[in-house]
């Protein structure tokens, strides 16, 4: 079956890379293919929030390295930067491809961007830009088998239970594709399948995507779950002075990596949100997070018994003011036998600490302004976290069963 080749391209070589805390923060330049079909605004905007322009001034600014050494190296501050930096580009990479889907830098990503034989084009832009599937109003589901490897696609609603109610078909990019429900497989044929990428999008600029690495990993090697949501606003105008999710561009991420000791590894349960006032160039941002740590993941001896980090940060105008609460196996704040440093996790966890200096104060211990000569606020932003009670600890794997059934049985195209 024709359609194969280049999806099956995308998906192992391009998509099966994936990996939380692998993906790389920079970009590069590709050329563009022109389509023989008209290019259509049909790819959802899942563009990454830029955390290397966090800060504006020289000496507050993340954007003098383009990686994520920066974002990560920010003293107690990088807990949270390098996270979000790290786990941002995670639904960008994955759909639209290493270049964002926009290698032409013109701001948009659209179908005109698509380059059908690039390998490092995203697994949404090649089921959605192909033209096969845009020639093919309606499309139900694919499927086909090559060299003993299967690709199964289906467009069918997935959830009944969810809070999208899929149309059931793609119809080529037109209005009455969305919401839609995307989902794929791989296996060594069409009878052995594992669930791969699930797609939820209610319209262009919201949806949630899952992805489980398990079909890829190696014996012995942890697979990694993650479940994504995402939403881009038109007007953001109100996210500085009134920041939630209907005002601010935000991003949400569960990542689950089993039970398996990693020493000075990622945390087996991770989960992170992201608001932002802006994609590109943010002045505005909050970060709440939430990491699971097993016993044995590496921590020195005074800081042995932490099971959980939790933060709030946020960035405005080159400000940075944020808690953390390393927390034990029972969710309490970790005690030791060092006296200066209970005091400082206990005032880390309950009033915080501001900089406006995150590269000459990298330490984050020393700083000679306090958030009160900052002018730092932090009841403005009451209402805009969750709190440590309410924000969830991943535990296990945040994909529900939405693989188990549906999957086309048989090798073909099926429209409606």
């Amino acid at each position: 079956m024709r359609v194969s080749k280049s999806l099956f391209k995308i998906i192992t070589v391009g998509l099966l890379g994936a990996s939380l805390f692998l993906i790389a923060c920079g970009e590069e330049e590709e050329e563009e293919e022109e389509l023989t079909t008209d290019p259509l605004n049909s790819v959802p905007q899942v563009q990454v929030i830029n955390i290397s322009g966090i800060g504006t001034s020289d000496s507050a600014s993340l954007t003098a390295d383009t990686d994520c050494d920066a974002a990560s190296n920010q003293g107690i501050f990088g807990l949270a930067f390098g996270a979000a930096c790290h786990s941002a580009p995670f639904a960008e990479n994955l759909l639209l491809g290493e270049n964002g889907g926009d290698p032409g830098g013109d701001g948009e990503v659209n179908c005109s961007d698509y380059v059908s034989d690039d390998d490092d084009s995203g697994i949404l832009m090649s089921l959605l830009c192909e033209s096969w599937i845009q020639s093919n109003p309606n499309l139900v589901s694919v499927g086909f088998e090559e060299s003993g490897s299967a690709i199964a696609i289906s467009f069918e609603d997935f959830d009944s239970t969810d809070i999208y109610e899929a149309s059931g078909a793609w119809t080529a990019g037109s209005d009455s594709s969305y919401p839609a429900n995307i989902r794929m497989w791989t296996g060594t044929g069409l009878s052995d399948l594992s669930g791969v990428v699930g797609i939820a999008l209610a319209d262009l600029n919201n949806g949630r995507v899952f992805f489980d690495s398990a079909p890829f990993a190696a014996s012995g090697e942890t697979a990694v779950q993650a479940q994504v949501d995402f939403s881009a606003k038109d007007d953001v105008s109100s996210c500085v002075d009134t920041p939630n999710e209907t005002n601010c561009h935000w991003q949400e991420l569960s990542m689950y990596a089993g039970e398996e000791v990693v020493s000075n590894g990622p945390p087996n349960g991770f989960h992170i949100k992201i608001f932002a006032n802006d994609i590109d160039s943010p002045t505005f941002m909050a970060l709440e997070g939430r990491f699971r740590y097993v016993d044995g993941s590496g921590f020195g001896d005074d800081l042995s018994a932490v099971r959980q980090i939790y933060f709030q940060v946020v960035e405005e105008d080159d400000i940075v003011w944020g808690t953390f609460s390393f927390l034990d196996e029972d969710g309490e704040l970790v005690s030791t036998s060092n006296s200066f440093l209970n005091t400082f996790l206990s005032t880390l966890a309950n009033d915080g600490i501001c900089s406006d200096d995150l590269v000459g104060d990298a330490t984050n211990f020393g700083a000679s302004k306090t958030c009160t000569d900052l002018g730092v606020d932090s009841t403005k932003w009451s209402e805009l976290f969750s709190g440590l009670a309410s924000f969830g600890n991943v535990t296990e794997s945040p994909i529900p069963d939405i693989f188990s059934s549906g999957a086309p049985a048989s090798a073909g195209i099926n429209t409606q």
